[in-house]
């Protein structure tokens, strides 16, 4: 897990230095950097991801398992098309 979380932070820190070039405000890429930081140490915990080792840099993969995720996808798709259908 030290992996992830360290992968995690250069991505981090890049993705605030790409804001900073942009010449975003400088609260907003901290903003970013903080909610992305808290987005990734969640992730893993929330039982909607599973964290998997052999994958390399992109350890995360959405949980399969179980009737629970396609219940959820199912209700998102609908929920999806109903402005559409209106």
């Amino acid at each position: 897990m030290i992996k992830y979380y360290v992968g995690r932070l250069v991505m981090v820190a890049v993705v605030v230095a790409i804001l900073m070039l942009a010449e975003v405000p400088w609260w907003a890429a901290a903003a970013t950097g903080v909610v992305l930081v808290g987005f990734f140490l969640w992730a893993p915990r929330s039982g909607r991801y599973v964290t998997s080792k052999p994958a390399g840099m992109a350890p995360l993969r959405p949980y399969t398992g179980g009737s629970w995720p396609r219940r959820l996808s199912l209700r998102w798709c609908s929920a999806a098309w109903l402005p559409l259908a209106g």
